[in-house]
């Protein structure tokens, strides 16, 4: 599992250096020449101390011949003025300035390279890490499917200070220091003075740069999204108080009706609880007898209590109780005989059947 995460990372470098190749393009020339390992397309090969200008065409494509035959010298180069004569450079070294040595080491160290680099530079040679630089290449080893093969590149601090004296004094910086394959025509991709990385350093350098960038996307993405979300939110709060100011609206404009019909239905509740002395007047006007005279009558609730004077009052009971508006009758007190008149003198009770709504309809009095 190890051998296959080791493995697993080289290509994963690989197809992420692929990716920054891809993303840098997205940017202007501006933009990407400050990330460029040769922003001004100028590159120098040093020839035993002799700068000498590559061609912009071979420094590009490399092959062919070999980069000491085609390079011009730096002072010819200059006086003919064919290019940029200040700035960074590309700066290529012969393959004999350089140390070669390989080794392997088990793949699940590739997350280490940096540090096992270092360890083995002072383990397996004389040098020791404050006098020389390194560089490196990693690729899996054909030999062991488990195992990281690792290219190893030195060169003395003394022969760069001296470089990039001359560097100096030819008013060049050195953006990248390489070293040339065996055959001297092309640039092998490391770099002495990435800070001991890989020849990818510089393009590795713009992960940062990079992930800063997509975490500013996601962060806009998601500010949008909260700011499209408070709006609906807003939205809706506003279509919900325009809807509960319409309710209070139809409320309001409909109290008015509602105290009117409240009003109705307590004063219908009024006229149904009490019996009117007029109507029930009346009906009993109707029913008694031309000889019968009432003195007295009483209503208490739905209960009537009539006093008065007449002959035979004893049919007067019958009478009251044909009606069918009238139930419970019955004597209130014993009939007595008024000496003046030798009438009798009689009370009775009795109540209304259905209540005083029955007394309205018979009379013709539309209800509330």
């Amino acid at each position: 599992m190890q051998a296959f995460t080791g493995t697993f990372g080289i290509y994963s470098r690989r197809a992420l250096e692929w990716w920054t190749g891809e993303l840098l393009g997205l940017f202007p020339h501006s933009v990407r020449s400050a990330f460029s390992e040769d922003p001004d397309g100028l590159t120098l090969y040093d020839d035993d101390g002799q700068l000498r200008v590559v061609p912009r065409g071979r420094a590009s494509e490399g092959g062919g011949a070999s980069v000491a035959s085609e390079a011009v010298h730096w002072p010819d180069f200059v006086q003919r003025g064919d290019g940029a004569i200040s700035g960074v450079a590309a700066v290529w070294l012969p393959y004999s300035a350089c140390l070669e040595r390989t080794f392997t080491i088990p793949a699940a160290a590739a997350q280490d390279l940096e540090r096992i680099n270092r360890l083995e530079l002072e383990r397996a040679t004389p040098f020791k890490s404050a006098d020389v630089l390194f560089s490196y290449m990693a690729s899996p080893s054909p030999e062991n499917r488990g195992a990281l093969s690792i290219r190893q590149f030195i060169i003395k601090r003394q022969t760069l200070a001296a470089l990039q004296t001359r560097l100096k004094n030819a008013g060049v910086d050195a953006g990248t220091i390489t070293c040339l394959d065996k055959n001297g025509q092309k640039p092998l991709p490391i770099n002495f003075l990435a800070g001991n990385k890989t020849g990818q350093g510089r393009k590795f350098e713009m992960l940062p740069v990079l992930a800063a960038i997509v975490f500013l996307l996601l962060a806009t993405a998601t500010a949008i999204a909260v700011i499209r979300s408070e709006r609906v939110l807003s939205s809706l709060v506003a279509r919900t108080d325009q809807a509960r100011a319409e309710w209070q609206k139809r409320q309001a404009s409909a109290m008015p009706a509602l105290a009117k019909r409240d009003e109705a239905n307590a004063i219908s509740a009024l006229k149904s609880r009490y019996v009117p002395s007029v109507l029930l007047l009346n009906e009993l006007t109707h029913l008694l007898p031309d000889d019968v005279h009432l003195s007295d009558l009483k209503i208490v609730g739905q209960g009537v209590v009539i006093s008065g004077l007449g002959r035979d009052t004893s049919r007067l009971i019958p009478l009251l109780e044909g009606s069918g508006f009238f139930t419970d009758v019955q004597l209130a007190a014993p009939v007595t005989i008024d000496p003046a008149t030798d009438g009798e003198r009689f009370s009775i009770r009795f109540s209304l059947r259905g209540g005083a709504s029955a007394i309205r309809e018979t009379a013709g009095e539309e209800p509330l």
